[in-house]
């Protein structure tokens, strides 16, 4: 499934959590968040069950950020479980911009989100070669 993510400037020093307890008092909970380095800025990016109400809860408080589609895929909870992945969209030439990942519940697996170069020709390769999309966010 393709899911929309927020990225969100975290240069201010309490804007991380004061986006989170934004989220958590209007019932949006956060599926996937990582806080990394970008271009000499802090770059969050994170999906929640909500996203329109969570861009606009980032509009009412003046916190600027981004939208970009993303591609949720589950990914087994086995060694080699996200290599597999990868080589398939190796073999078809996919590339990839950036990914994250979920942490693995032993037995229910992880889910593996990524930002293709090309949206139409990744989705065309996850339904050829059975790929399993993230059922819901």
């Amino acid at each position: 499934m393709f899911a929309q993510e927020l990225i969100v400037n975290a240069d201010k020093p309490a804007i991380v959590n004061r986006l989170a307890r934004m989220l958590a008092v209007n019932n949006i909970n956060t599926r996937a968040i990582t806080l990394f380095p970008c271009d000499g800025q802090k770059a969050m990016h994170l999906v929640t069950d909500n996203h329109e109400k969570a861009a606009g809860i980032c509009d009412e408080q003046g916190i600027p950020f981004k939208e970009s589609l993303i591609l949720a895929l589950t990914v087994g909870d086995v060694p080699g479980g996200l290599a597999g992945i990868l080589d398939t969209f190796e073999e078809e030439g996919i590339i990839i911009d950036y990914l994250y990942t979920s942490i693995a519940i032993p037995g229910d697996g992880a889910v593996v989100l990524i930002r293709p170069e090309d949206f139409t020709a990744t989705q065309q390769v996850v339904e050829r070669r059975g790929l399993r999309y993230l059922n819901r966010i």
